[in-house]
């Protein structure tokens, strides 16, 4: 269940690596209104990290934006110290990030950065639903437990202290899933260009046939993985990425994947156009660009600023003739916070070309991130859609509650941030052939309000009461993060 593992990681970290009380502010000057209107020149005289005792230091100061020698105005020597901060904690490598300003003496300052390490390795029991989301799991599964997978999931982070990181699934249950990746995102000595390695081995004992009226239909339709119809899907993918950075913000990615899936005939007889032209069996690359823009203050649960991502997807490559897919995915979200109320504004789109696709390839809302806040128990299959999602918060709680973990006589803590949400949805799926649908080639709608829960490594408990233009409503759990 995708609750339990990181409830599981949660209370792990709370007896490993629990956070202390803030002993010193975040930004600590004499007097700070002095300098706010003050254009005096002020020289960076040394910038001093402390505390990172697996993290390599030349990593952390990549993402301070300034550099000793540099010279800042006066006034603007507190944004940017605060800036720094959030790139820092934004690579989430950190539980929390303390700067400080020391030694203004004769036009210039040193600055501090204290960083407190994560846990970095994790080999946990791992347990997930195959479900898309736990609604569904609950409403249309009766929350069988025979429909999770179980096994292993070997998590090991900051492996060399360059912010690179190891997966190892070793997965049965419902899905037998055996797969490795490596991501090394600061592979030279500039530290601008990476890679990402990985392979999967999947086998799946029930295969989504079809949709009927925006509803997933599975065969068996009784199967909990036990079925003596043996293995119905199997999917063996290869990863090779190569990734560039030159700047904070900036991200760029090249992805090549090397991919087979076939299904059971069976499942060609239910749905000739699984992978089109009855075919059973595909092989084929597939090749993307990403272009990834962030300008946040904090990647997990972002209040200000701005992201952006723009991707271009080549599915076939001109080497099997019988796949064929060009995909446009981009998204532009907007945090704005305007005294205790924050607003956001995240706009997706999805394009595929030619329109006459497969089964395989028309998955649009309702798939990862691209859902509708009130509409978790459907799909709406596409070619051409968007959605939009707008959100105003607002925070009622923010506490450190303290753990019976003392080191050096300080009483360790665990923070907690509970916000308030009101939310609406509105989206577009467009289906050249549409067939039994209720939601298709029509504007569709939703909205409703919630709490936000997060806590210790960036764990979020989303609890939302959601209500759709179908006249149904309910309550909604998620734990993925905004981005």
């Amino acid at each position: 269940m995708r609750i339990i593992s990181p409830l599981l990681l949660c209370l792990f970290c709370v007896f490993t690596s629990a956070q202390k009380p803030n002993s010193i502010k975040r930004i600590f000057i004499a007097d700070t209104t002095a300098v706010q209107n003050d254009s005096t020149k002020v020289v960076i005289r040394n910038i001093f990290i402390t505390g990172n005792r697996k993290t390599k230091e030349y990593i952390i100061r990549r993402e301070i934006g300034f550099k000793e020698g540099d010279t800042v105005e006066a006034y603007n020597i507190i944004p940017k110290i605060e800036r720094a901060r959030e790139n820092i904690y934004n690579t989430q490598l950190f539980l929390e990030v303390l700067p400080q300003i020391r030694n203004w003496l004769n036009g210039a300052v040193d600055v501090y950065f204290e960083v407190k390490e994560r846990w970095y390795l994790f080999p946990l029991p791992y347990f997930k639903l195959v479900d898309r989301n736990l609604n569904q799991w609950i409403d249309e599964q009766k929350a069988s437990l025979k429909r999770v997978n179980y096994g292993l999931k070997f998590s090991w982070n900051n492996v060399s202290g360059r912010n690179d990181k190891l997966r190892i699934y070793l997965v049965t249950g419902y899905t037998r899933q055996y797969s490795f990746t490596y991501d090394q995102p600061f592979a030279d000595r500039k530290l601008r260009h990476g890679f990402t390695v990985g392979f999967s081995f999947n086998q799946n004992r029930q295969v989504n046939a079809y949709n009927d009226f925006n509803k997933q239909v599975f065969f068996p339709v009784n199967n909990y993985g036990n079925s003596e119809l043996g293995i119905l899907k199997q999917q063996v993918r290869g990863e090779f990425g190569y990734s560039y950075r030159p700047d904070i913000y900036h991200r760029h990615y090249v992805r090549l994947n090397i991919i087979n899936e076939k299904v059971a005939d069976t499942i060609i007889k239910i749905n000739p156009n699984y992978f089109g032209d009855g075919r059973s069996n595909v092989s084929f690359p597939e090749l993307s660009y990403t272009y990834n823009y962030t300008n946040l203050d904090s990647i997990a649960y972002p209040l200000r600023g701005i992201a952006a991502y723009v991707s271009l997807l080549q599915r076939g490559m001109g080497f099997n003739k019988a796949v064929n897919l060009w995909q446009l995915d981009f998204n532009i979200s907007k945090y704005i916070t305007i005294a205790k109320n924050h607003f956001s504004v995240q706009l997706y789109g999805k394009l595929k070309t030619p329109g006459n696709q497969p089964f395989y390839n028309i998955k649009s809302l309702g798939y990862g991130e691209l859902y509708l806040r009130g509409l978790e128990n459907y799909v709406v299959d596409g070619v051409a859609s968007g959605l939009a999602k707008f959100t105003y918060r607002r925070k009622l709680l923010h506490v450190s509650l303290p753990t019976l973990i003392k080191r050096n006589g300080v009483t360790y803590h665990v923070p907690i941030k509970i916000y308030a949400k009101a939310y609406g949805d509105v989206g577009y799926s467009y289906l050249p052939h549409p067939v039994n649908t209720l939601l298709n080639n029509k504007m569709i709608y939703t909205g409703g309000f919630g709490i936000d829960i997060i806590t210790l490594y960036d764990f979020q408990l989303k609890i939302e009461f959601s209500f759709n233009q179908l006249g149904q409503n309910g309550l909604f759990l998620h734990t993925q993060k905004e981005l």
